[in-house]
């Protein structure tokens, strides 16, 4: 008990730290009208992130029941089938936050505070692989995984640092760098070394199948953050109408494409009978 309070309590000063050095950077480097421009996008993606977790809070809380039942056998089922539904909803959120996020701020505050689409799709893309991390991350609260990863947050912090200084300091990127910094911390410490902690405690998982299934899934990821490069949210009178449109139609292609893209998986299968059930049960 006393290593995973131990090690839980260096994981939040570890978050804390590295979230706190973006602002810092920017604002040491590029200017304090430019952490204006940054923070907007990051409030608005720390929102969809919360309004995220609210939705994947009661199937979390479920996890560490089944993980710890001796009577369940089908932890690598739920395994996969949870990381689908993360993913899923994370790609999902992300397709629209790609498509509306400049048409809220063109209207919230002006076309001036608009960042260039490349560093928001660069954003965008880090936002989920941040979020997609919420399938490892929750399996490793339920088998109590603190004291096994109580300096990750802390080196996560350096990585994040030293690329982000290094880059914004020795090149032309500008807030490209903090971006980047950011995202090396979570594909160099976060992507690979959460999920091994969690195969190490649940033997059970298949490796294999989730490093194909992730490079799947990260793929579709980089896709849809290419979608601010293409400039689809443009639009020349910004109204809350034609951000709601755009909103519907971001959902209906997303979940057209998607589904087409994940019909043969097993979780996509089961997730199709829920929903049928669901449906038959109504009537």
């Amino acid at each position: 008990m006393k290593k995973n309070v131990v090690g839980a309590l260096t994981a939040k000063i570890g978050s804390f730290v590295m979230y706190g050095t973006d602002n810092l950077l920017v604002s040491k480097f590029i200017g304090l009208t430019m952490v204006g421009v940054y923070s907007n996008y990051i409030l608005i993606f720390n929102s969809a992130g919360s309004l995220l977790s609210q939705m994947l809070n009661p199937f979390a809380a479920s996890i560490a029941n089944y993980v710890n039942d001796d009577s369940t056998s089908d932890t690598n089922g739920i395994f996969f089938k949870y990381m689908y539904l993360v993913v899923s909803m994370t790609l999902l959120v992300g397709t629209v936050l790609s498509l509306v996020t400049n048409i809220f701020i063109s209207i919230w505050l002006g076309d001036e505070y608009i960042l260039n689409a490349p560093i928001f799709a660069a954003m965008i893309f880090n936002w989920m692989i941040n979020a997609m991390r919420a399938s490892s991350l929750s399996f490793m609260t339920a088998l109590g995984t603190y004291w096994e990863v109580r300096w990750k947050s802390l080196i996560e912090s350096a990585v994040n640092l030293v690329v982000g200084l290094l880059l914004i300091t020795q090149t032309n990127l500008g807030i490209v760098s903090v971006v980047i910094g950011t995202l090396s911390a979570n594909i160099f410490i976060n992507v690979w070394f959460e999920p091994m902690v969690v195969f190490r405690k649940e033997p059970s998982l298949n490796v294999k199948k989730y490093i194909v299934r992730y490079l799947f899934y990260a793929m579709i990821a980089a896709v849809v953050s290419v979608i601010p490069l293409l400039g689809l949210y443009s639009v020349d009178s910004p109204t809350f109408l034609n951000l709601m449109i755009v909103g519907v139609i971001a959902v209906i292609g997303f979940v057209v494409v998607y589904g087409i893209l994940t019909f043969g998986f097993d979780e996509s299968k089961y997730a199709r009978s829920l929903i049928r059930k669901v449906i038959l049960n109504k009537k």
